[in-house]
């Protein structure tokens, strides 16, 4: 959790939440929870956001929510509704469906420009192809 912690901190603001630039003063900012939140990017940002992160980049483990009780935090119910989550998930469905087709339909192409041209022109196998095609969808 808490380099999901690290994750999202960098997503959120642009910047690491502990860089030193050694290891030595790195290691201690991690174990102190030395990170800052204030001013740059960080205004834009959420009060639960920052909650969320806080949370995340405890360094002592048992501090730090479980993946469960992460899931549970109001920010990220707040971005994860049931209804929208639902149309997510159908959308990513047919997006992977179409990806499907469009791979299926590039294989034919890479499979014709293979097969000699003399063999390419033959009916019987472009209707096996389209035949092969039609058992894919």
């Amino acid at each position: 959790m808490w380099s999901a912690g690290c994750i999202l901190y960098e997503l959120l603001s642009g910047n690491k939440a502990f860089d030193e630039g050694n290891r030595h003063d790195t290691r201690e900012m991690i174990q102190k929870g030395d990170f800052s939140m204030e001013g740059g990017s960080w205004e834009d940002i959420s009060v639960q956001a920052k909650d969320f992160v806080r949370k995340l980049l405890q360094y002592t483990p048992s501090s730090r929510p479980t993946a469960i009780k992460a899931l549970q935090h109001v920010w990220i119910l707040e971005h994860t509704k049931k209804s929208d989550s639902v149309k997510s998930l159908r959308e990513c469905l047919t997006n992977l469906k179409l990806y499907r087709v469009i791979n299926f339909i590039l294989g034919l192409i890479f499979l014709t420009l293979l097969i000699e041209p003399q063999q390419r022109a033959s009916s019987s196998l472009l209707a096996s192809d389209l035949d092969l095609f039609h058992k894919k969808l």
